[in-house]
C-alpha cells in the first residue's frame, strides 16, 4: 500500500471516528433535552447545556493553547527531522518538512484539547459558584462568608486538579518528544541537555511550583474542614484545632505566596543555566512542603502539653460543636423548652404500632422475583400496613401491583396479620417507576400521561437509541398507541438525573393515594466543605454540611416528579429556587394530601441524631453519645424500611430513636421524626437504663412467656422506640420462622419505664383486646386468581420454581 493510500485510510478512520463521536453527543443532546422538557424542567436543561457549553470550550481552550505552546516549543527544537525510507534495495533519508511537524503539533494539540473538554464536568457546582451563594455570616478564623467554602472552594479545587492534570500530562508528552531527538541524550560525559530544552523545562517547573503554590492556599482553607488533628485533647481528635490555627495555617498562607518568587527565580535560574540555583530551589520547595507536613506536628506536640495551650484547645471543640449544630440543623429540633412532645397514651400501643416488622409483612405470600413493599397508613381503626407487591417478574416494562392491608398491630390465633378494612387486593396499574427497577422500557402512553419522551417517529428512535447505546430499540416492535421511553425507572437514578444539585435521601417511601402510587424521598443540600463542622456520614459519604431541602413525590405511573421545598430553605436552596423556580412546588400550592400524608423524615432524623450525638445541643457538655440501633434483630429483620407509629386518623406517622451515652452507662431520651402537617424532628428527654440493660430485659422477659430462645425457629425483630405518656417505650415482637415457612407472630414484649410485659399480640400484652376481620369472599378469590396466573405464566416460561413458590404460597394461603 502506497503511502498516499495509508494516509487516506487513516484519514477515513478518523473521520468515522469523529462522526460517531459528533452522533453520539448529538443524541445525547437530544435525549437530555427530551427527558427534561417531558418533565417540565425546561430551565434545568438549559441552564445545563449553557454551562457544560462554557465548561467544555474554556477547557478546550486553554487546554489546546496550552498543549499547542508546549509541543510548538518542541518542533521548534527540531532542526530537521529525517526518516529512513526503502525503495526496491535502496535506503532513501526522507527529510520530513517543518510544515508538516507543525500540523503534527496542531493535531496533537486538538486531540489533547479535546480529552480534556469530554472529561465529566459538574455542572452545577460550577454554576453555583458563578452564581455565588452568601449565608450572611462568617468563619472567624480566616474571616469568609460560609458561602465561599460550600460554592465557591469545591469549585476552585476542581479547576486546580483539571490544571494540574493538565500541567503534568503535557510536560510529561514534552519529555518524551524530547528524548526522540538529539536535543536530549547520553554523551561521553553523562547526560546532555540542549539550552532550548532546559530553557523549556524550567518554565514547566515553574509553573508546577505555581500550582503547588496554589494547593497549599486552597488547603489552607480546607483544613477548616478537615482538620489535622494535631491536639492533646481526645474529643478534638480529627477536627479543626490550636495547631491548625497557629502554626498550619500561617505557614500555608507564607508558603503559597512564597511560591511565586521562588517559581519565578527558578525559571530566571534555568534560563540563564544555574542548575545549583534551581536544584536548591527545588530541594528547598520539597522540605518547605511534604517534609515541612511532617516535622511541624511533632515539633508543636511540646508547645501543645502545656496546660494554658490545653485549655485554647476547648475553646476551639466548643466553635466546632456551634457550626456542627448550624450545619445540620441540630438547632432545628424542637423540644426541651420550646415545644411539648406529644406521645401516645400506653393503650394506644394496642393499635397504633406495628406488631409486625416489614421483613415480616413482605414474606407473607412471597413469590420469586416479586418481593414486597410495605407502606406504613394511618387510618380510623388504627395502623395499618399495605402490602405492594409487583404483578409480574422484575424486568418487566410495565407493571400492575397489587396491594393488600394489613392490621398492623393485630394477629389471629395461628399467628397471622388480620385483613384491614380498606384496601384488599387493589390494583395499581402500569407502575413504570420503582425502587431497583430496570435503566429504561419502551411503555404505550395511550392518555399522554407519562412524563417521558416519545419514541415514535425514526428520528426519535434514532437518537434515544443511539444516547442508550442500545441498537437492538431500532428494530423492536414497539406498543400502541404513542410509545414513549422511560429512562431511568429507578426512583434515586431519576432523581439523580432531574435534579441532580440535590442529594437523595436512601429511604424511599411508598405512599398510595386513591388507584395512584408515589415514591416518597427526601432531597439534601449537602457539602463537604463547609468549615469547623464534624462530619457525618449520609448515604455512605462523609459531609461537613447537609440539611433538608425538599421532598419529592415521584408519580409510579408517570414518572412525574413533584418537588417540595421545606419552608425555612437554606441559602443554597434560596439560589436553586431562584434560579429554576419551575422545579419547585410549594406547599401551599401542592395537594393538600401531600402536607396531611408527609411521612416522617428518616433521613434527616438520622443526620440530626448523628450531629447531636456528637455535639448535644446548646449549653450541653460536650460527651460521646451514639444512636441506638436495632442491634438486637436477627439478620432476616434488621434490615429494610423503617416501622412508622400512629400519632392520629389524619394520616400522622413517626418514628424514634433512642439516644445512648455508653459512657454513663444510661439513655438520654428519644429522637422522634413526625410526619404530616408538622414534620419536624422532636426531642423527648427520658433519662432511663442503657440500651444494652433495656435489650437484656426484653429478651428475658421473652424468655420467661415461652416464646424467646426455647422456641424452635424463632428469630427476634426489630426494637421500636415509642413515646408513650411523656417517656420511652420499647416494642420488639418475636416470631416462629421455620427456613421452609412463612412467619408466624410468636409474640411481643413491651418495656415501659420499670415496667416488662409480654403477650401474643400487643392488645394481649397491654390487656386489651383487637380483633380483625378474615379475608373477604371477593378479596380471597382474587388472592387465588393472582397465584393461579403466576402459576401459569411460571407454567409456559417453564419456570419451576416460580411454579412451586406459587403453589406453597396458595397452600398457605388455604392453610395448608
Amino acid at each position: 500500500m502506497s503511502g498516499r493510500s495509508r494516509r487516506g485510510l487513516l484519514a477515513f478512520v478518523l473521520g468515522g471516528a469523529l462522526a460517531l463521536l459528533a452522533g453520539r453527543w448529538a443524541a445525547g443532546l437530544y435525549a437530555e433535552r427530551a427527558f427534561f422538557h417531558a418533565l417540565g424542567l425546561h430551565g434545568i436543561w438549559h441552564a445545563k447545556v449553557t454551562t457544560l457549553t462554557v465548561l467544555g470550550f474554556g477547557t478546550f481552550l486553554v487546554a489546546g493553547l496550552f498543549a499547542f505552546a508546549n509541543l510548538y516549543a518542541v518542533r521548534q527544537s527540531i532542526v530537521s527531522l529525517v526518516l529512513p525510507r526503502q525503495v526496491g534495495d535502496l535506503e532513501l533519508a526522507e527529510a520530513i518538512p517543518t510544515a508538516r511537524l507543525t500540523i503534527v503539533a496542531i493535531v496533537l494539540s486538538v486531540a489533547i484539547a479535546a480529552l480534556f473538554a469530554l472529561l465529566p464536568h459538574d455542572w452545577h457546582r460550577a454554576l453555583l459558584a458563578w452564581d455565588g451563594v452568601s449565608f450572611g455570616e462568617r468563619e472567624p478564623y480566616l474571616e469568609r462568608d460560609l458561602g465561599f467554602y460550600v460554592a465557591w472552594l469545591p469549585f476552585e479545587r476542581a479547576v486546580q486538579e483539571r490544571v494540574l492534570l493538565a500541567s503534568v500530562g503535557v510536560g510529561m508528552l514534552a519529555c518524551v518528544l524530547y528524548a526522540l531527538t538529539p536535543s536530549v541524550r547520553w554523551g561521553p560525559s553523562g547526560l546532555y541537555v540542549s539550552t532550548w530544552v532546559r530553557r523549556h523545562l524550567s518554565a514547566l517547573a515553574g509553573l508546577l511550583v505555581l500550582l503547588v503554590g496554589w494547593d497549599w492556599r486552597l488547603d489552607r482553607y480546607e483544613r477548616l474542614a478537615d482538620g489535622s488533628g494535631v491536639t492533646q485533647l481526645a474529643e478534638a481528635a480529627g477536627l479543626f484545632t490550636l495547631f491548625d490555627h497557629r502554626i498550619a495555617q500561617p505557614y500555608l498562607a507564607v508558603a503559597s505566596f512564597a511560591s511565586i518568587p521562588v517559581a519565578a527565580v527558578l525559571v530566571w535560574a534555568g534560563w540563564r543555566g544555574y542548575l545549583r540555583l534551581g536544584l536548591a530551589l527545588l530541594s528547598a520547595l520539597i522540605l518547605g512542603g511534604p517534609m515541612a507536613s511532617a516535622l511541624l506536628p511533632a515539633v508543636a506536640k511540646r508547645t501543645l502539653a502545656r496546660p494554658a495551650s490545653q485549655r485554647l484547645e476547648r475553646s476551639y471543640v466548643t466553635t466546632s460543636a456551634l457550626f456542627t449544630r448550624r450545619a445540620f440543623g441540630v438547632d432545628a429540633i424542637a423540644g426541651g423548652d420550646t415545644v411539648v412532645v406529644p406521645s401516645l397514651a400506653l393503650r394506644d400501643l394496642a393499635t397504633q404500632v406495628s406488631a409486625w416488622d416489614p421483613a415480616a409483612l413482605a414474606a407473607l405470600d412471597e413469590r420469586a422475583g416479586a418481593p414486597a413493599i410495605i407502606s406504613w397508613r394511618a387510618a380510623a381503626a388504627g395502623l395499618e400496613a399495605l402490602r405492594l407487591t409487583p404483578g409480574s417478574p422484575a424486568g418487566v416494562a410495565a407493571q400492575d401491583w397489587s396491594g393488600d392491608a394489613w392490621t398492623a398491630a393485630a394477629a389471629d390465633e395461628a399467628g397471622r396479620p388480620y385483613l384491614a378494612p380498606g384496601i384488599v387486593g387493589a390494583r395499581l396499574r402500569h407502575v413504570v417507576v420503582s425502587p431497583g427497577a430496570g435503566a429504561f422500557a419502551v411503555v404505550p402512553d395511550s392518555s399522554s400521561v407519562i412524563r417521558a419522551p416519545a419514541f415514535a417517529s425514526t428520528l426519535d428512535r434514532l437518537a434515544l437509541a443511539w444516547d442508550l447505546q442500545d441498537p437492538r430499540l431500532l428494530f423492536r416492535d414497539l406498543p400502541s398507541p404513542r410509545p414513549v421511553l422511560v429512562t431511568p425507572r429507578d426512583v434515586r437514578a431519576r432523581l439523580r438525573r432531574a435534579l441532580p444539585f440535590l442529594a437523595a435521601g436512601p429511604t424511599i417511601t411508598p405512599l398510595v393515594r386513591g388507584d395512584s402510587l408515589y415514591w416518597v424521598v427526601d432531597l439534601f443540600v449537602a457539602a463537604r466543605r463547609y468549615p469547623l463542622s464534624q462530619p457525618v456520614t449520609a448515604d455512605g459519604a462523609a459531609v461537613h454540611y447537609a440539611q433538608l431541602a425538599a421532598t419529592a413525590f415521584v408519580h409510579a405511573q408517570t414518572g412525574g416528579i413533584t418537588t417540595v421545598p421545606v419552608d425555612a430553605p437554606d441559602p443554597v436552596l434560596r439560589q436553586w429556587m431562584q434560579r429554576f423556580p419551575d422545579a419547585f412546588t410549594p406547599l401551599a400550592g401542592a395537594p393538600g394530601w401531600m402536607r396531611t400524608q408527609r411521612p416522617p423524615s428518616v433521613d434527616r432524623t438520622r443526620i440530626q441524631g448523628a450531629a447531636l450525638a456528637r455535639v448535644g445541643f446548646q449549653r450541653d457538655s460536650v460527651a460521646t453519645r451514639r444512636l441506638a440501633r436495632p442491634d438486637d434483630a436477627d439478620v432476616d429483620l434488621a434490615e429494610g424500611a423503617p416501622s412508622f407509629f400512629q400519632y392520629d386518623s389524619v394520616g400522622t406517622l413517626g418514628w424514634a430513636v433512642p439516644l445512648d451515652l455508653p459512657r454513663d452507662g444510661r439513655t438520654l431520651g428519644l429522637l422522634i421524626s413526625r410526619g404530616g402537617p408538622e414534620r419536624r424532628t422532636e426531642y423527648l428527654a427520658s433519662p432511663g437504663p442503657s440500651w444494652t440493660a433495656m435489650l437484656e430485659r426484653l429478651q428475658r422477659a421473652a424468655d420467661e412467656a415461652g416464646f424467646g430462645r426455647t422456641l424452635p425457629a424463632m428469630r427476634r425483630g426489630r426494637v421500636q422506640a415509642i413515646p408513650v405518656d411523656g417517656s420511652l417505650a420499647l416494642v420488639q415482637s418475636y416470631y416462629a420462622w421455620p427456613d421452609d415457612d412463612e412467619p408466624r407472630l410468636a409474640g411481643v414484649v413491651v418495656l415501659v419505664g420499670d415496667s416488662v410485659r409480654a403477650g401474643r399480640t400487643l392488645a394481649e400484652t397491654l390487656g386489651m383486646r383487637v380483633t380483625g376481620r378474615p379475608m373477604a369472599p371477593d378479596a380471597f378469590r382474587e388472592r387465588v386468581a393472582r397465584l393461579y396466573d403466576a402459576m401459569q405464566s411460571a407454567l409456559r416460561a417453564g419456570d419451576w420454581r416460580a411454579y412451586g413458590d406459587a403453589w406453597a404460597a396458595l397452600g398457605s394461603l388455604l392453610r395448608r
